[in-house]
């Protein structure tokens, strides 16, 4: 993420560069950032996987993802008072214990799944629907 959000233009000059390079990049992050254990290829096609690399270099698109990062920074963060739901997956890149969320959030759910990263809706989609749908029903409520 740091490199990303401070090296942006240089990132993305050479991954629009090289479909190679574009694709290690792509593969080595699907495979860092997911619940895999060092195996991307057990959790994700080599179809499923190509398609997203296919994705970023027909679209020419891997420059404009790094913007959320590259657009950081510290911003002032107001407590949120609508119910929140958390869905928790073992492997994304950021988590944060229950008491910090509290702190930003009125958490109403926190559910800590088995397995899953930070791509966990592709990853874990049975898991992640499972996580909206209680959310949802907390909204109504």
């Amino acid at each position: 993420m740091h490199e990303q959000s401070t090296k942006a233009h240089t990132l993305a000059s050479g991954l629009s560069d090289s479909p190679i390079g574009l694709a290690a990049w792509l593969i080595e992050k699907y495979t860092n950032w997911t619940d895999c254990g060092g195996d991307v290829e057990a959790v994700f096609t080599r179809d499923e996987l190509l398609t997203w690399v296919s994705a970023y270099w027909f679209g020419n698109c891997i420059g404009s993802s790094f913007a959320p990062y590259a657009s950081g920074g510290s911003k002032p963060w107001q407590r949120v008072v609508a119910p929140t739901a958390s869905t928790i997956f073992p492997k994304h890149l950021v988590n944060a214990p229950p008491e910090f969320a509290e702190r930003f959030f009125n958490v109403e759910r926190w559910e800590e799944m088995p397995s899953g990263g930070h791509f966990a809706a592709w990853e874990q989609p049975d898991q992640y629907s499972t996580g909206i749908r209680a959310a949802l029903i907390l909204s109504s409520d």
